[in-house]
């Protein structure tokens, strides 16, 4: 198994992610914190979702002010 999939979060980004067609951060952000039911920090969710960029796994556009996050 790689290393990414080892993570919860990185694997419930994807899930989350699958079933829509692109979401803001802060959208993506909030879905997992009522999904865990705890605040998350931006730090460690952000860094989360860069990890999966540089790996490939996601891509991300800018529309307006807020980065959308695509699974590949």
């Amino acid at each position: 198994m790689t290393r990414w999939l080892q993570s919860g979060r990185r694997r419930d980004i994807c899930i989350i992610l699958a079933d829509e067609d692109g979401l803001n951060g802060q959208t993506l952000k909030t879905r997992l914190e009522r999904h865990y039911d705890e605040r998350i920090d931006p730090q460690s969710f952000y860094g989360a979702l860069s990890a999966m960029l540089k790996s490939g796994f996601l891509e991300k556009e800018t529309e307006g002010i807020a980065d959308v996050y695509y699974t590949r």
